[in-house]
């Protein structure tokens, strides 16, 4: 009963990359290109929680990664953060934060030893895929920046006063740091919480 629940996400095809003329466009998201997935993939439903990776430490006796990414008006990597101590109050129904990908692959590989089945990371693509599921706007709602606190805990007005040069969304979501899992309207797919 403490296990992710899963949603089996169809085969199908997405776009990568983006357009030159995207809002905020990295230098490495171009060019687009055309990718097909062939298989379904079972998909966590929700972010992994702090209760789930609790019951994982406990279970495997897994250390303390010392120090995480933080963002307090600029991005920097802090020691003394960690999943516990984010920098930030989080109840067990929020996402767990501040783990490796050493970590998320060590919990991917107990829950299969402790399902029988196997479990993995997503690849970039297959993470592109479902997190658009098939929608090839700026985000898998459309490109109404407004709607984005419908859908993702974003940067947003509640952001701005802590934060005032940081560029926010014109909306309200009500969190200024993680949000309980679930607490947003899913994708195409039924998934949660895939932008943020």
């Amino acid at each position: 009963p403490t296990c992710p629940e899963m949603v089996v996400v169809p085969p199908g095809e997405v776009t990568i990359g983006s357009s030159p003329d995207t809002v905020d466009r990295g230098t490495g998201e171009g060019p687009r290109r055309r990718v097909r997935l062939s298989r379904p993939l079972a998909v966590g439903r929700f972010e992994i929680t702090r209760a789930q990776w609790q019951e994982f430490v406990s279970a495997t006796g897994r250390p303390l990664a010392e120090g995480c990414q933080f963002y307090d008006g600029h991005y920097g990597y802090v020691l003394e953060h960690n999943w516990r101590t984010p920098g930030f109050a989080q109840r067990p129904e929020h996402p767990v934060v501040c783990v490796s990908v050493l970590d998320a692959e060590a919990y991917a590989a107990w829950l299969g030893a402790r399902t029988g089945r196997r479990y993995r990371l997503p690849s970039s693509v297959e993470f592109e895929y479902f997190n658009r599921a098939g929608s090839d706007a700026a985000w898998f709602w459309g490109n109404d920046s407004t709607r984005a606190c419908e859908y993702a805990n974003v940067g947003d007005n509640d952001l701005k006063p802590h934060y005032p040069r940081q560029q926010v969304h014109n909306c309200r979501d009500e969190f200024l740091h993680t949000a309980p899992v679930g607490r947003f309207r899913p994708n195409a797919f039924g998934l949660h919480d895939t932008v943020g």
